[in-house]
């Protein structure tokens, strides 16, 4: 479903899945040739700052498993406008471009975006509001065949239910561009043996799922430089 019958359907009671206000959030995965990760890890950590200047980023995680050589990362956006104008700054930054931008071009072995919502009824955390707290990231993504409010009532009972276990939710979003009807759910477990404690318990409720044609996860830790922690 596109942005605008997405959008048409604000004003009918009981279909809301977003407003003309919502904020656009852009999820960008990185797959890094493996031999320059290391090099590629190094050199953000001590450049990367001058992005995270010119921008909202709610986060930057390294792909622990679900994913080798791979790093993630959610930037935040008032409108698509908002994005393109931070592109064009970053185009005409020389400093960016020359000290970190160019330098990791050739260690991208593969490079995807998607320009997400998020939904009304879950509010998606702030770093910086949110303190940092040992845990474990947990990235789900599911493939549904159409997108809407059936699948958002069903998604948002049971992200209640995964916070009702002690599960921090710090996000829940549906794709616009990029995959069609897809939605990214970002979690903190506490550790390892919580998160398999609340998988059995969601097997053993939702053993055929939530009728998603495909999920996938993967476990992700912050980068030294990710705002959120």
């Amino acid at each position: 479903m596109s942005f605008f019958r997405l959008l048409s359907r604000v004003s009918k009671p009981g279909c809301r899945l977003l407003s003309s206000q919502s904020k656009v959030y852009e999820i960008r995965t990185y797959d890094i040739v493996p031999k320059d990760y290391g090099r590629f890890l190094a050199l953000s950590k001590e450049k990367l700052h001058l992005r995270l200047e010119v921008s909202k980023c709610l986060g930057y995680w390294l792909v622990d498993m679900g994913g080798l050589n791979q790093v993630v990362h959610i930037w935040e956006y008032d409108s698509f406008a908002h994005r393109a104008a931070v592109r064009k700054q970053l185009g005409g930054d020389a400093k960016w471009q020359s000290e970190y931008f160019q330098p990791v071009l050739p260690m991208f072995a593969k490079q995807t975006n998607a320009m997400m919502y998020a939904f009304d009824w879950q509010a998606v955390q702030d770093p910086k509001t949110s303190p940092g707290q040992a845990g474990m990231f947990d990235l789900e993504m599911y493939s549904f065949d159409e997108m809407n409010q059936t699948t958002s009532s069903k998604m948002k009972a049971f992200t209640q239910e995964t916070s009702q276990a002690g599960v921090a939710s710090i996000g829940v979003w549906f794709t616009d561009v990029g995959q069609a009807h897809q939605v990214y759910r970002l979690l903190r477990y506490h550790d390892g043996d919580h998160r398999r404690e609340v998988q059995a318990i969601r097997q053993e409720k939702y053993g055929e799922g939530l009728g998603e044609h495909l999920r996938q996860s993967k476990l992700i830790v912050p980068a030294p430089w990710s705002p959120m922690q």
